[in-house]
């Protein structure tokens, strides 16, 4: 398995705990000790607090409940815990040491700082201090786990595979398509929208606009244009992505080109109009700085009832 070097660790660690837990529990045996390995931690922590709530013990321990619970029941059927009554409320349930089990611990501690000394002399061997790094891994896995790291990794991944190309003729049929398509999705094709769409050239192109496209797989699947208003306003629209490729990341690298391409030309303002059932698409425009204006009350579309600006 090593060869699969850090893809597996999860796995290689729980290998390790598990040969390392059967080698305690075989010592244990060896010595004829009524005692289990995975009960330690919780001895531990019952030695240094007395009494604890089974939440707090899984707290402490940064384990399940149900984990928790099943170690307990088992310390229990042996002797080793018993239960009492919490005097603030009565049903929660604090658990203790038994006197058998405090015997047994005192017992143990010679035998317990002999598998201290021995994991020292592992990690000599090794050369690693392998304790204190484990130590520092479980933090920094504690601050951001794998779920987190992945989400934003694949996230990343996926606008490294988004290509944003400028707008030619041949993009007049998909730049229309695209936009067809999202606007008949959610709303319907205006007046407005059928002028700009079938002349972006004249509309957008010729007015000192431009338009970006996004190209995935060697498809063109979503574009974006910035719309010269004169005196240095600038409207963003026209913004679709493809339905097929929703969640790519491709909204956001759009965004990201068009900002860019504005802000080459030190513009006086940069807006966008939009809708408030579009949360999704508004908390992106809020992740970039866009921020709440009034609504001009002659804007073209209809659907409009949004109005944000950024500052660039």
């Amino acid at each position: 398995m090593e060869y699969l070097g850090a893809k597996a660790l999860g796995s290689r660690l729980k290998r390790l705990s598990e040969n390392m837990m059967r080698e305690v529990a075989q010592v244990y045996e060896d010595n004829d000790i009524e005692f289990e390995p995975k009960w330690f931690p919780t001895v531990q922590l019952l030695l240094k607090h007395e009494m604890l709530a089974i939440k707090e013990i899984a707290e402490e321990l940064d384990v399940t409940h149900s984990s928790i619970s099943q170690i307990l029941t088992g310390m229990k059927k042996k002797g080793f815990i018993e239960e009492m009554n919490s005097d603030k409320d009565n049903r929660i349930k604090l658990m203790k040491l038994t006197k058998k089990a405090k015997e047994q611990a005192h017992a143990l501690q010679p035998m317990w700082s002999d598998f201290g000394s021995v994991i020292e002399e592992i990690e000599q061997h090794s050369g690693l201090q392998f304790v204190n790094a484990l130590s520092e891994f479980e933090l920094s896995f504690k601050d951001k786990g794998i779920r987190e790291r992945m989400k934003n990794k694949t996230q990343q991944r996926l606008l490294d595979e988004v290509k944003i190309i400028d707008y030619s003729e041949e993009h007049a049929e998909v730049f229309k398509n695209l936009n067809y398509e999202w606007l008949e999705e959610y709303f319907v094709v205006e007046s407005e929208d059928k002028k700009v769409l079938t002349n972006p050239k004249g509309y957008i192109l010729d007015r000192g606009g431009l338009i970006l496209m996004a190209e995935y797989q060697n498809d063109i699947v979503g574009t974006v244009a910035l719309i010269h208003e004169g005196n240095g306003v600038y409207e963003i629209a026209k913004m679709a992505v493809s339905t097929k490729c929703r969640g790519k990341q491709i909204g956001k690298k759009l965004m990201q080109a068009i900002l860019e391409k504005a802000s080459e030309l030190k513009p006086k303002t940069v807006y966008l109009v939009s809708n408030r059932k579009l949360i999704p698409a508004l908390n992106l425009y809020r992740k970039f700085g866009f921020k709440v204006t009034p609504l001009d009350p002659n804007t073209p579309y209809e659907r409009c009832d949004i109005r944000m600006e950024i500052d660039l």
